[in-house]
């Protein structure tokens, strides 16, 4: 189903998203917080999946636009990314009949396609971005948008 490392299958039945280890290696593994340390997570056949951490990693999911993704870093085969962790985002889903489906998001005219195969829901981002370049490039714009947001909240 996989013919990149970068796809991500997505689960429309999941409450979070799960990641394993090597999925953005060059990312942190962070210690979980507040709900995430109660999760008791399960795979298909019921058994426990353990969680190292989780991640905070930035996909540019079409050229131009850029998702961040909280992910808990998890014992799985491969990335799982949870619906809802989409439409949280202002995405809209469309599962295709076509073995198609696309997803719009509200601050791009573009859509980004995934597809059906061998029974998973597969989206390829255009790009993983590096965790050191996304720290470069990224941290100075989330810094100034957490300024404003205090400065409204004031």
């Amino acid at each position: 189903a996989f013919r990149s490392p970068f796809q991500i299958a997505i689960d429309s039945g999941a409450m979070v998203s799960v990641f394993p280890p090597w999925y953005a290696s060059d990312y942190p593994i962070l210690p979980l917080r507040g709900e995430q340390v109660h999760y008791q997570l399960n795979g298909p056949g019921g058994e426990i999946i353990p969680c190292q951490g989780r991640r905070m990693i930035h996909l540019e999911l079409i050229p131009g636009l850029l998702a961040t993704f909280e992910v808990l870093v998890c014992d799985v085969k491969f990335p799982l990314l949870a619906l809802k962790d989409l439409t949280s985002k202002g995405m809209s889903v469309h599962f295709g009949e076509e073995d198609v489906g696309c997803i719009e998001h509200q601050r791009s005219a573009e859509l980004i396609p995934f597809e059906f195969s061998n029974g998973l829901w597969i989206l390829t981002p255009h790009t993983l971005i590096p965790y050191e370049i996304s720290t470069y490039i990224l941290k100075p714009f989330l810094e100034g948008i957490s300024m404003i947001q205090a400065t409204l909240i004031k």
